[in-house]
């Protein structure tokens, strides 16, 4: 019998307050997905984001039990800046789980988060409550099922995987532009900070949306995250004329319930993009 069958109480669904959550909260995820994440960690991917914070989570008494959680970008769409939010790090503890067959607390959870954080913009609000234009995400096959069942996801498309063999590097265009990397902890309005957002807005004219790409972003984008460390390269004569981001991984050392964990990961992750190709190449012999 879990703690919650022994002691039913009501659960409180409310906005994530980094103020008093944040402990209980990385506990919580420590124990669904077996490994820790530090509060700096956390606040650098949620907190520090410029197009701000979006999170619900469940309570039991002082405990979290349950969060679902986006991480918003500004986006450009016919001359005003709109929200589109991925959804990341969704859990429920253990113990206040339901099944398939019944909407549970993450169902729950999630209806809350969609009509706080969604819906039309509302006037004179804040970034918690302006309306987010679109919530997508890539979710695991487990809360796809829930999802498709009782919170109307939907597939929008399938993405692209473009790859290359390793081997000689291709021959560049000649140029007269000279790479250089730039430092996100240096760009400023004023400095820097203009030449990387002039850079995205001379190509906003190619796409209908185009997420906001400008200092701020970049100070956040770049910053460590666990154990991965970004460079941001651009490439400059008079200008910035184009830019690119790199991600560097760090040498881990995991325990060996850490390390079976990934394992895990990675193994259902694969086998689920090989069922994926598998449906998708027997589709396209059907239809042959």
């Amino acid at each position: 019998m879990t703690d919650l069958e022994r002691r039913p109480r009501e659960l409180v669904l409310r906005p994530l307050d980094p103020a008093r959550d944040v402990p209980s909260l990385l506990e919580t995820w420590a124990a669904v997905f077996g490994e820790r994440r530090s509060a700096g960690e956390w606040s650098r991917r949620f907190l520090d984001n410029p197009a701000g914070l979006r999170a619900f989570v469940a309570c039991d008494g002082d405990r979290v039990v349950a969060q679902y959680a986006g991480v918003p970008s500004r986006v450009w769409i016919d001359g005003e800046e709109h929200r589109f939010v991925q959804s990341v790090d969704s859990l429920v503890h253990p113990d206040y789980r339901a099944g398939l067959k019944r909407p549970g607390l993450f169902v729950r959870l999630a209806r809350e988060y969609f009509a706080h954080y969604g819906g039309p913009r509302r006037a004179g609000g804040d970034d918690a409550t302006a309306g987010d234009t679109i919530h997508y995400g890539w979710p695991l096959e487990a809360a796809w099922r829930v999802g498709k069942r009782f919170l109307s996801y939907e597939r929008v498309r399938e993405e692209l995987v473009l790859v290359r063999e390793l081997g000689a590097t291709p021959s560049a265009p000649a140029t007269d532009c000279a790479v250089e990397e730039l430092r996100p902890g240096d760009l400023a309005p004023g400095a820097d900070g203009d030449e990387i957002r002039w850079l995205w807005e001379r190509a906003l004219g190619a796409w209908g949306a185009s997420a906001v790409r400008d200092a701020a972003y970049y100070r956040w984008r770049c910053a460590p995250q666990g154990d991965a460390r970004y460079r941001l390269l651009g490439a400059r004569d008079a200008a910035v004329r184009g830019r690119a981001v790199l991600e560097e991984k760090r040498n881990l050392q995991l325990t060996e319930e850490q390390a079976r964990a990934r394992r895990e990961l990675l193994f259902n992750q694969t086998n689920e993009k090989v069922r994926v190709a598998r449906e998708q190449a027997a589709r396209a012999a059907g239809g042959a």
